[in-house]
């Protein structure tokens, strides 16, 4: 499993498929969200994603295609509102593939959940409360044991706090 600590190593990482967590020190400057937004394609298995404190905004968020992603924290963001969860729910991309399947107790729908810190943002807890799960999702399966496609399946997102 490999990490990504710092926006310069996507440049000299030898493998960035490998990557499953990125944790992110600082984006400061244009230039350094621009190199990290075109490394986004090489990025395939990134799961964890630590955004924390980058004042960043709804529209990095939007530029973000992770599809293996289980967790992302985007506190100490104040310019992230709802509609960032919104996008990362009604995504078809994030979430979408998963290496085996899960079940929701409550329906019996195979789901994928994402967790999202938001501790710091503009999100209220009314907007998150307010969200509905997505029941119109399709996920992939890597392992060929599983069906290799979910269809319909349930979209969710979990609070994570710190």
């Amino acid at each position: 499993m490999a990490y990504i600590f710092d926006v310069n190593e996507l440049q000299t990482h030898p493998n960035l498929s490998r990557v499953k967590w990125v944790f992110l020190n600082y984006l400061d400057t244009e230039e350094t969200r621009t190199l990290f937004i075109q490394y986004i394609p090489k990025l395939v298995n990134v799961r964890h994603l630590v955004l924390k404190g980058l004042n960043l905004d709804d529209s990095f968020v939007k530029q973000l295609k992770f599809p293996h992603l289980e967790a992302i924290d985007l506190s100490d963001n104040p310019l992230i509102t709802a509609r960032t969860l919104h996008y990362l729910r009604d995504s078809n991309i994030i979430g979408s593939v998963r290496d085996h399947p899960s079940f929701c107790e409550r329906t019996g729908y195979p789901y994928s959940h994402i967790y999202v810190n938001w501790t710091g943002t503009g999100i209220t807890k009314a907007e998150y409360y307010a969200m509905t799960p997505r029941y119109d999702f399709k996920i992939r399966y890597t392992d060929s044991y599983y069906i290799q496609q979910s269809n319909p399946a349930m979209k969710e997102l979990y609070w994570l706090a710190d």
